[in-house]
């Protein structure tokens, strides 16, 4: 939209710098910024490409992801922290932050293979169902009330 040369270049250089974690959006704002003031003549034209780069990149971390993963694939919280713990023992913070993908994958890989089955209900999150009003709960009036009839 702003004139950068070469849009599919940049649709797949962001689709495969996404996939690293941290390192991979600053690379692909710096790579856009070198060469948005390559390309652009003035200094606010060149910086509009880092900016509007690391923008989508931003939104698309922070609120499409999350919306549209979080809904397919939902993790045992207690597995989440000891996912995060064991990976930060073995790995440090690398670890820490491979975590998650690194669950998610698993997660995905024991949903189709069925000597994993166990391990996937284990990641799998639990909803709990509304087994409907207690009826030890009830109130005097409506105790009176059933009395009644």
């Amino acid at each position: 939209l702003i004139g950068m040369p070469s849009a599919y270049l940049w649709a797949f250089l962001a689709f495969v710098l996404n996939f690293i974690p941290y390192v991979g959006p600053v690379g692909g704002a710096a790579i856009a910024g070198v060469v948005g003031l390559v390309v652009f003549d003035t200094l606010g034209m060149a910086l509009l490409a880092p900016v509007l780069y690391t923008a989508v990149v931003t939104l698309e971390n922070q609120f499409v992801s999350p919306f549209i993963l979080g809904r397919r694939l939902e993790l045992n919280h207690v597995a989440l922290i000891l996912g995060i713990a064991f990976w930060g023992w073995i790995w440090g913070i690398s670890g820490i932050v491979l975590a998650v993908p690194l669950l998610v994958i698993l997660k995905v890989f024991s949903s189709h293979f069925e000597a994993l089955a166990a391990v996937g209900e284990f990641l799998t999150e639990t909803k709990e169902t509304d087994p409907g009003p207690d009826p030890a709960s009830e109130t005097d009036a409506v105790k009176i009330e059933k009395g009644r009839s």
